[in-house]
Formats: structure tokens, C-alpha cells, sequence
């Protein structure tokens, strides 16, 4: 007979180990095949529990039994942990024609799921589900089906961001880890990206065509030309303008090779097709270009021809900005010039350093011995033509004055150590030279306005030439006066136009200028002012004639109307009156009555109070907030605000570096210019972010002062609709905690006013 566990058994043999028979009374607790103790044949053998009494056992048995049936939430087996990768895709259903069911949560397909029965048939349905992502297949990571299509957008954007040659489309290492990553890759040939390059560099080139004619203000250019080390001529054209969000863009239009000859004549024409080909041919306020002389025929043939098309405002009396960085150039070369010899002596010494490795390491030790501080920036050698390269070389140099010194008794092919006249001379000017250096960098900016700062700037450059005429340094004294006549022979007379820049600052406006006058000209500074107000009034006169307001009444509904991700909103009740429409009539409405009113909106606007000086005050910021105040001098505002003072952001286009330039840069440029529409760099992404916190801090500051609710939530509205996702979750969840808690002081205050 062949027993079953619980069976109550008594067992007569040997114990293991043992030599006298025994007797033992138990429990069947298992039963298994086990090796016979006494021979090498495996048979059948149980073990059993001794200590426990059957009779005590059916009482246990008993009681249990009895726990069941009266709890039976409790006493349930407890549901085993489903652990497999099916269960990402299936739920069950419960108890369905005496078996457990599950379903597929994607195509609502039912299995069993018997405990027992294992989940092999659910993993097959999940290979062969048509609505179930196949990046994962039985829990194993797999590669998903590659889109050779999206591979290659993927590949032109890298080639383009990152300014690849084309070749490296066909870089065997980039093959095989593309081939890692998904098998099922194709490479493609180095005129397989070139073309994907050009037709995405098309698509986005039409994209911000469209941008440029949606625009209700006009566009500023920079212009520069450039030659390279084979004497081909090459040209850029910049775009400058205030888009939707009220954000000064920057975006390089054209990068094209130019004929042996740089006359006026083809530099204008090639521009005017530039713009022709952009359709902005009616739309140019300024052309920002530095001194050449090739520069002055170009513009003036130029403006003829956008005269004649009536492109220009006030017959292009504004048309023309020099380039204030330039000027500034040969305002301090010329005053550079009375310490030649030191220059010279300077330069060659950081010029025979940087030689070569082993005299760096010697100059180094020698440093060291002189206990100098070595951190931060080493020597720098300059760039004769540009005073601000040469500012940075006598910075670098003049920290090391005393290693130099100790060069010359260690290294005797070292001829060009200044004596400590000279080293004395240099101090003199690099310290003397520092404000302009700043004033450089402050006006070289290309992310924001400059125009606004140019008064300032050049006012600041006139005071310090002043004062520094009757220096009793000889040195300053007859740096400054050379610097001085080149002064009075640009700025004598400020750039009214730029200078309108200034007041359209709610900071500053005309008030300021007529301070600064008061200072520099006290006998006929009156004089001066009026010649700016008088410009200024002349300029609005145009804007008014051209009913700018109605364009950007009409766009902001037009946008307003494309972003409802619902359509175009409706007021409550039978939904007839749409939201628009009537913002639209109430808007109009008021803007006539600011027309009809004795006051302009320019008259309103200057003898409205100064905006505080607050470092993080955007000018751009407060004509988007005052835009339905004042309609038509926002956009003058914008147009003014958007004149670079500087070529800076159409000569960085040469900036490269040791790059050479062959026949591939024409396309390669300008699918970088324009691209910037699309892709931001990491410096761009930085500066967004930055704006952003910036922004946040705004209205956080509002929130807790209690006051400029208003400005608070605008604050929060420009960065959750101007920035996009590239500024991160953190900062979106704090900006709509802020703006939410800022509408319900917003609701609170108008809960109060109707009481």
C-alpha cells in the first residue's frame, strides 16, 4: 500500500546511522525518490514528523478549516505579484465561463490566465498585436523598425548644428555605431546629406519668409565683405527685427561669393537681390556698414533703387548707420599711436613666448620664481587692426611685467623686453583704456537692443576725452587729443536717428538728452535738443501716414485666432458674439480715440513718468505691454530698437578661425544663418533660460509685493508661450504655480471692485 502525506504511519527499521531496530509512531510529511542508504539503487522513501500527534493535527486541521469559512478575506491566498512583461499590455477581467480571463488593453482582444497555464500565448499575442509598440518584445529591448526618412533629417540637422563636413555621412565609425543602435541602417553618401542639407535649409528658409511678411514692423541689415587668403570676396547680409513674442531676432540672409571687383555698384546690387529674393524689398528701415569707401557708393545706390518702389520711410533719411565699433576702431587707434614703440616691444615679447612649447615653459618657471599668480587668462597676442585685441594683449602682458624682466637675464636671444618707462607707459594706457574696452563689449551685443544705449555710450566716450584733455600725463594728454579730433570728425554731431533710440527708453527718453546736452553744451544744448524732437516728430508723421496701428491690430487678432488650440473663442450665452471680433472693435475704438484726442500718442508717451532704472528692465518688454496705448509708436519703437549700432553679428559670420573656405561655404553658411530659426545653439538655449528665470523672478516679485498682478501674469505668459519645452519641466511647473496664484489675486481684486 503506498501511503499519502497526512497519513498517520508507524515505521519499523533501522534509523539512519543506527544499529538497533526501532519503532516510530508520525505524520507522512513528504515523499520522494532518495538513494537506498545501504546499496547504490534509488527507491521510494518518506519522511515523516514524529513529534507531532495525529490527533492534535485533526484538531489544527479542524480549527483552520473553521478560520476559513468564517473569514475568508483574510484567510485568501494572497495574489501572486504579476512580474512579467505581458501585464504591461493586459489587465484581468475576473472569473468568466468558470475560468480567470484577462484582456489586451490595446486591441481588447480575451485570454485566460489560468494560474497554472503560464503566460507563453499572452507574449505571443504581443509579437503579433498590430497596436502595440514593437520596441519591446518578451520584455527583451529591441531596436524599433528605423525611419530612413527621419535618420536623414536627423543627420542634415547634426551636419548642420554642428558644422560637419558632408563626408561625415560616409565616416565608417559612424556607420558601425548606427549599426549597433538598429541593423536595419543605411548609409547614405556625402551628396545624399548635401541634398537633405539643402532641402531642409529650403524649408526652413520659406518658413521664416513667411515670418518677415507676417511682421508688422519693417527689418534693419548689417552688411560686411571679406576677402580670403585667395583674394575671393565674400559678402553677408543680416536681417534684424522684432518678432511675434517682441524679441529682437538676428538671422543671416545670404552669405554669397562676390566678383574679383568690390565696387558700389555690385555690392548693391547683390543686396537688392538679396532682398528681392526675401521679399523685404519694401519692408528696410536702416543699413548698418562700417567706413569703406565702397560702403558709401553702395548704400547710395541702393537707396535709390528702394526709393523708387517707395520701401523706404522719410526718403531713407535714416537709412544709413555707421558702424559705431568701427568708428571707436580708429578713434583709439589713433591714440594708440603715441606709444608705438612699447606696443611694438610689447607684442613681439608675447610673440616670442608663444613661439614654441619649450620658451612657454621656460617663461612659466620664470613666473614661479617671481611668485606671480598664474591663474585665469595667459598671454594673449592681438590683432594690430582691432584696438580691443590690442587692450586684452597689454592686460595679459602687464600682470607678467616682472617674469619678463627676469626672461632677459635667463634667455639672451630675448631682444624685445620694454624698459620700465615703457611698461609704466603701457599701465598708463591699459588703464585708461578700460571703460572704452567695456563699452565696446556692451555695444557689440546682438541678442538685444543697442540703439537705446548709443547716446549713452557715445556721450560717456566725449566726457571721458574731455577730461582727460588737460591730463598732466603727457602720455593721456596726447593720446586723448589725437583721439579727440578723431572723435570731432564722426560724433561731432550724434546720429539723431540712433539718438531717438534713447528716448523711445521710458527710462530716459528726451529728458535725458536734454541733461547730457545741459552738461556738454550748457550754451546751446536747447538747440540740440530740438533738432532730435524735431526728427523725432518728423518720423512719427510717417508712421502715421502709413497707418502702421491697423497692422498690428490685425495681426495680433490673426494670432490670437491661430493659437486657440479650440478655434476662435466665443463669450457665454447663445455663443453669437465672438471674442475677436469684439476685442478687435474695442481695441480700434480706443485707438481712434487716441488719434482724435489733442494729444498724440507721442506727446502722451514723453510726458508720461520715467520707467525706474531696474538692471533687468527689457525696453522691448514695456512697447508690448503699452502696444493698444500707444499703436503706432510701438512700432516706430520696434523699427528703432531693432538698428544694430555694429556689424558685429555680420562680421562673426567670418569669424571661424584656421577654417578654409571652398565652394561648399556659400551653402553651408547660409543653412546655418537661417537655421538658427529652427535650431537653437547651446548659447542661445543658455540666454533663453536665462531670460526665463529672469522672467519668473518678475512675477514671483509681484506675487509677493502684492502689486502689478497685471505685469505678473504677463511676465508668466511670455516664458510658457515664447520659450517652448526647451526651457524644461521645472521651471514651466514653478511659472504656472506663479501665474495661477497671481489670476486669483487678479479675481480677488475684481470680486472687490464690483462689491
Amino acid at each position: 500500500m503506498i501511503v499519502s502525506r497526512k497519513d498517520a504511519v508507524t515505521v519499523v527499521g533501522y534509523p539512519l546511522g543506527g544499529d538497533t531496530i526501532s519503532v516510530t509512531k508520525g505524520v507522512v510529511s513528504r515523499i520522494e525518490v532518495t538513494s537506498y542508504a545501504h546499496g547504490s539503487s534509488e527507491l521510494l522513501g518518506i519522511q515523516i514528523d514524529a513529534a507531532i500527534n495525529p490527533e492534535i493535527l485533526k484538531t489544527l486541521n479542524t480549527i483552520a478549516s473553521s478560520s476559513m469559512n468564517t473569514d475568508s478575506v483574510e484567510s485568501s491566498k494572497k495574489k501572486a505579484k504579476l512580474n512579467s512583461y505581458v501585464w504591461n499590455h493586459f489587465e484581468k477581467i475576473g472569473m468568466k465561463d468558470g475560468k480567470e480571463k484577462c484582456k489586451c488593453i490595446d486591441c481588447g482582444k480575451v485570454y485566460s490566465c489560468q494560474p497554472a497555464g503560464g503566460t507563453s500565448h499572452l507574449l505571443r499575442h504581443t509579437s503579433k498585436c498590430p497596436l502595440i509598440p514593437k520596441s519591446m518584445d518578451a520584455g527583451i529591448l529591441r531596436a524599433r523598425k528605423l525611419d530612413q526618412r527621419a535618420y536623414r533629417n536627423a543627420l542634415a540637422k547634426c551636419i548642420i548644428m554642428h558644422d560637419l563636413p558632408f563626408s561625415y555621412a560616409e565616416f565608417k565609425g559612424v556607420w558601425e555605431v548606427n549599426k549597433i543602435l538598429n541593423s536595419e541602417f543605411k548609409p547614405v553618401c556625402r551628396n545624399t546629406a548635401k541634398a537633405d542639407c539643402w532641402n531642409m535649409y529650403l524649408i526652413e528658409k520659406t518658413k521664416l519668409k513667411t515670418k518677415l511678411a507676417n511682421i508688422p514692423s519693417r527689418v534693419c541689415l548689417t552688411s560686411d565683405v571679406w576677402s580670403s587668403i585667395t583674394t575671393q570676396g565674400y559678402m553677408t547680409v543680416t536681417a534684424h527685427f522684432v518678432d511675434d513674442n517682441w524679441k529682437l531676432n538676428s538671422k543671416l540672409l545670404a552669405f554669397c561669393e562676390l566678383d574679383s571687383s568690390h565696387t558700389g555698384l555690385e555690392l548693391s546690387g547683390k543686396v537688392f537681390e538679396v532682398l528681392k529674393d526675401w521679399g523685404i524689398d519694401t519692408k528696410i528701415f536702416s543699413l548698418t556698414l562700417d567706413n569703406a569707401a565702397s560702403n558709401d557708393s553702395m548704400q547710395n545706390l541702393l537707396k535709390e533703387r528702394l526709393e523708387l518702389q517707395n520701401g523706404l520711410l522719410c526718403n531713407g533719411d535714416f537709412f544709413h548707420i555707421r558702424c559705431c565699433a568701427h568708428i571707436l576702431n580708429l578713434i583709439v587707434q589713433d591714440g594708440l599711436k603715441v606709444a608705438s614703440e612699447a606696443l611694438y616691444k610689447i607684442r613681439e615679447s608675447v610673440k616670442y613666448e608663444k613661439a614654441s612649447e619649450g620658451r612657454l615653459k621656460h617663461f612659466k618657471r620664470c613666473i614661479q620664481e617671481m611668485y606671480l599668480d598664474d591663474t585665469g587668462s595667459f598671454l594673449r597676442l592681438d590683432m594690430p587692426i582691432r584696438w580691443n585685441a590690442t587692450y586684452m594683449m597689454l592686460e595679459s602682458a602687464i600682470k607678467y611685467r616682472r617674469a619678463f624682466t627676469s626672461l632677459t637675464y635667463n634667455d639672451r636671444n630675448y631682444k624685445h623686453c620694454p624698459s620700465n618707462e615703457e611698461w609704466e607707459r603701457a599701465e598708463k594706457m591699459c588703464a585708461f583704456l578700460a571703460p572704452f574696452y567695456q563699452i565696446t563689449n556692451l555695444i557689440s551685443g546682438s541678442s538685444y537692443p543697442t540703439s537705446n544705449l548709443y547716446f549713452m555710450q557715445v556721450y560717456t566716450i566725449e566726457m571721458k576725452l574731455n577730461q582727460n584733455l588737460n591730463s598732466e600725463d603727457e602720455v593721456i594728454k596726447d593720446m586723448v587729443t589725437r583721439m579727440k579730433i578723431k572723435f570731432d570728425k564722426y560724433w561731432s554731431d550724434y546720429c539723431v536717428v540712433l539718438a531717438l533710440g534713447c528716448v523711445l527708453d521710458p527710462r530716459t527718453k528726451l529728458k535725458f538728452l536734454s541733461f547730457c546736452y545741459r552738461r556738454m553744451y550748457p550754451h546751446d544744448y536747447q538747440e540740440k535738443v530740438d533738432r532730435v524732437k524735431n526728427v523725432l516728430y518728423i518720423l512719427f508723421s510717417g508712421y502715421i501716414k502709413n497707418g502702421t496701428s491697423n497692422s498690428i491690430a490685425s495681426h495680433d487678432m490673426t494670432h490670437m485666432t491661430q493659437s486657440s488650440p479650440h478655434g476662435p473663442m466665443t463669450m457665454g450665452g447663445n455663443g453669437t458674439s465672438s471674442l475677436p471680433s469684439i476685442y478687435e472693435e474695442f481695441e480700434e475704438e480706443m485707438s481712434q480715440e487716441t488719434r482724435n484726442n489733442d494729444k498724440s500718442q507721442l506727446d502722451t508717451y514723453l510726458e508720461a513718468k520715467i520707467v525706474g532704472n531696474d538692471k533687468d528692465f527689457d525696453v522691448l518688454q514695456y512697447w508690448k505691454m503699452n502696444k493698444y496705448r500707444f499703436p503706432d509708436l510701438a512700432i516706430m519703437a520696434c523699427d528703432i530698437l531693432s538698428i544694430p549700432i555694429t556689424t558685429v553679428a555680420s562680421e562673426s559670420t567670418f569669424s571661424i578661425g584656421s577654417r578654409i573656405l571652398n565652394n561648399r561655404v556659400e551653402l553651408h553658411s547660409s543653412v546655418s544663418g537661417v537655421f538658427f530659426n529652427g535650431f537653437p545653439v547651446r548659447n542661445q538655449v543658455a540666454a533663453k533660460l536665462d531670460k526665463c528665470r529672469k522672467l519668473v523672478q518678475i512675477a514671483e516679485k509681484s506675487l509677493k509685493e502684492g502689486t502689478d498682478f497685471y505685469y505678473g501674469v504677463e511676465a508668466c505668459n511670455e516664458v510658457l508661450d515664447g520659450h517652448g519645452p526647451e526651457i524644461g519641466p521645472t521651471l514651466v511647473h514653478e511659472c504656472l504655480c506663479i501665474r495661477a496664484a497671481l489670476l486669483l489675486k487678479v479675481l480677488q481684486e475684481l470680486h472687490v471692485s464690483c462689491e
